[in-house]
């Protein structure tokens, strides 16, 4: 559906529902207005309705203006460029003006007004809706709300449903969210075969969510199918050592030609070209011919790194090309060595618009659950921001967001595993990418919490506390959190109860009270605090073996064994006593 007959259309739907029983209809008995349609100057200017009630009304938040951080809808009364002098009011007559500023092109919305339980319309338009021919650079530089006509070839699909997609026609990227099939519907993306490759031609509005120009729910006017198409690729990546990496790709123009990113020529080379000829049928009197590249990568002693090759087969009228990413594993980013948040961030910035080729490690601090992000069993996974130091910055250079993670050996979370909690050491493996201005998992799993990579014997979260094997492990493992460990004392150390003279003590912690004698079997409480993180005074209870306690601070390994540092650490919960 073209959008100049958009406006028409809402129009006879509302008469056309005026004539039902239906709640929401054009004109009602409680509410009428003195026009159902304003028109803005596109220079800018006012435009009045007055809004006769037979009760108290106000507009409802039916306009979406943008997303949140678990990308769900924003709604408001009003789109961001539109004011008016009240949103809501009582009973009679009420006057409400809308102002615009001005604009360089055109802009339409329907507004919705309520009264008990029924709906009111109201469009408001500035300036005109005819689509203005331009290219992506003119589309990334104009106005929001402007409709615009433009062509480019199809870079990357991001979602097959909805039809999200980028375009590229040399002067620059726009980003399409949501396109319109031949009926004008949504959600049947895959009924226009477009692909990777494909010279699309497009028309719809313009809006910027976040730093992403998008151009929303757009109609595919013209599609020039590609002359190349990739076939297949190596599964995996190149692994650091260095390697090959295989690329199959069909073509139908006069050769095929790969050119690898110039930033990435000094260390991925074309090792070798095999050519393939398509052999005509009555079917397919003009087959594809086929061409399989290999790749060769030396070794990578820095980061994960990729590198984008661009494939272009040619004719005499025109020119294809379709562009594939290969990735190489580096150093950091490994289990070895993971990314910090940081590092993580700016890795992915260097993907474009990209998932990472490979999976990443990623460590740092949970910051804070995203909406709705604890793990559960209904889905298995988790979603929350990790930063370098814990705290939530709302900042999107320096919080990444874990999103719908899996648990522990990238299983599906169940109950009776561990949860996680704000504060906790968490190593991420994930594909990723950069998602409207955010970093993020496109794919992954927790890898391990407060250094363990199994919840068997706690993660050290309050609610999942670490026993004294999983305090031991953790220890090892070098964790630099804060962490909870609880147990019973199965002995105390020498001179170890709680004195005045330094407020502290030292003892073992087992899961069922029994003294080893192992270090890898008893964890050592040493110079913990009191309740209350404070010294033991005179009065304040003593401990004895058979306690069952839980403590809270660091770890540390000394002498082989693990135990808390000296007035690092104090006691939470001591026989169920917290302070």
């Amino acid at each position: 559906m073209k959008l100049k007959y958009l406006l028409s259309f809402v129009l006879g739907a509302l008469l056309f529902a005026g004539c039902s029983d239906d709640n929401t209809i054009g004109t009602l008995g409680e509410i009428s207005l003195s026009k159902t349609y304003l028109s803005i100057p596109e220079g800018g200017g006012n435009d009045t309705v007055t809004i006769n009630a037979a009760a108290d009304w106000a507009f409802q938040k039916s306009v979406v203006i943008g997303k949140d951080a678990d990308k769900k809808d924003i709604l408001a009364e009003l789109p961001t460029w539109l004011t008016a002098s009240t949103l809501s009011g009582e009973a009679g007559k009420t006057q409400v003006v809308f102002h615009a500023d001005a604009t360089n092109g055109g802009r339409e919305q329907v507004l919705q007004i309520g009264v008990g339980d029924k709906t009111q319309f109201l469009i408001v338009r500035q300036g005109s809706l005819e689509a203005v021919t331009a290219t992506c650079a003119e589309v990334l530089a104009g106005p929001d709300g402007k409709t615009y006509r433009t062509s480019g070839t199809v870079t990357d699909i991001a979602n097959t449903t909805y039809g999200n997609f980028y375009i590229n026609d040399g002067t620059g990227e726009v980003y399409v969210y949501g396109t319109l099939d031949a009926d004008g519907k949504e959600k049947n993306f895959s009924s226009l075969g477009i692909e990777k490759g494909d010279i699309v031609t497009i028309e719809g509005p313009k809006t910027t969510y976040g730093s992403t120009v998008e151009l929303v729910n757009v109609t595919v006017l013209k599609i020039q199918k590609s002359l190349v198409k990739v076939v297949s690729s190596t599964e995996n990546v190149i692994p650091a050592a260095g390697g090959e990496y295989q690329v199959k790709v069909a073509y139908k123009g006069s050769g095929v030609y790969p050119e690898i990113a110039e930033e990435a020529q000094s260390w991925l080379h074309v090792a070798k070209t095999q050519f393939i000829a398509g052999v005509p049928s009555k079917i397919e009197t003009n087959p594809a011919d086929t061409a399989v590249v290999t790749f060769r990568a030396s070794g990578n002693t820095g980061a994960a790194r990729t590198a984008d090759v661009t494939f272009t087969s040619s004719n005499s009228t025109n020119s294809s090309s379709v562009k594939v990413q290969v990735g190489q594993a580096g150093l950091s980013g490994t289990k070895a060595v993971p990314f910090t948040v940081d590092e993580a961030i700016a890795y992915i910035k260097t993907l474009g618009n990209n998932t990472s080729a490979t999976e990443v490690y990623i460590k740092g601090y949970v910051s804070q659950f995203a909406s709705n992000g604890q793990f559960g069993a209904t889905y298995g996974n988790g979603s929350f921001w990790m930063s370098e130091d814990g705290q939530y910055n709302d900042d999107y250079d320096k919080d990444f967001e874990a999103f719908r993670v899996k648990w522990l050996g990238n299983q599906k979370w169940a109950a009776g595993n561990g949860q996680l909690a704000p504060g906790a050491e968490v190593v991420v493996c994930a594909t990723v990418k950069m998602y409207n201005g955010v970093a993020e998992t496109a794919n992954g799993y927790v890898y391990s919490v407060n250094g363990v990579t199994t919840d068997a014997n706690g993660i050290g979260t309050a609610a999942t506390p670490f026993n004294a094997l999983g305090a031991i492990a953790a220890a090892h493992a070098g964790t630099a959190a804060n962490v909870y460990v609880a147990g019973k004392i199965s002995k105390i150390a020498n001179n170890g109860t709680f004195n005045a003279n330094y407020g502290n003590a030292s003892f073992y912690i087992s899961s069922d009270g029994t003294y080893a004698d192992d270090k890898a079997k008893d964890f050592e409480a040493f110079r913990v605090l009191y309740l209350g993180n404070r010294k033991w005074v005179e009065g304040d209870a003593q401990i004895a073996e058979g306690d069952n306690v839980t403590i809270y601070g660091p770890l540390t390994v000394y002498n082989g064994t693990a135990e808390t540092p000296g007035n690092k650490a104090y006691i939470v919960n001591l026989n169920g006593r917290t302070e």
